[in-house]
């Protein structure tokens, strides 16, 4: 999408992307993206942007775990979008955190492990375990005969 493309540009991150921040006007010739409430510059160090942000099933893994995130963040998002508009379903559609991980690690496999180090420290997840997925679905096994 060229308008998160232009933002990254001037190193800005949207942090919401989402269908329902996508406008469209009534010949859907034109798109548009809009609520800039979350949106920062990309901070000096990565570690002053906030982890709650962005709608939970369109966060990247980055996002959920604690983990500095960037512009990553947002092409996440739009990757889930994408799969949105395969199926009409969401790729994610998770009740909570933990329950966010664990669909994500069921399509695409586990964590990295520096995820699962934030993960571990991060005290909103005390006493909590990582989903660990032994065998998952593929991303293409998922949309096989829907593209």
């Amino acid at each position: 999408m060229k308008c998160i493309q232009y933002l990254h540009s001037k190193n800005i991150i949207h942090r919401d992307v989402k269908p329902e921040n996508l406008l469209l006007n009534a010949d859907y010739s034109i798109l548009k993206i809009c609520d800039f409430g979350f949106a920062r510059f990309l901070p000096e160090r990565e570690y002053d942007l906030t982890d709650y942000v962005a709608t939970r099933w369109y966060r990247s893994p980055e996002l959920l775990v604690g983990e500095p995130y960037g512009k990553p963040a947002d092409l996440w998002a739009l990757g889930c979008m994408i799969g949105e508009l395969v199926d009409s379903q969401p790729m994610f559609p998770g009740d909570d955190e933990v329950d966010q991980l664990y669909l994500i690690t069921n399509l695409i496999g586990d964590v990295t492990p520096r995820q699962r180090d934030y993960f571990s420290k991060n005290p909103k997840f005390e006493g909590v375990e990582l989903p660990v997925t032994k065998r998952f679905e593929t991303i293409e096994m998922r949309y096989l005969g829907k593209i």
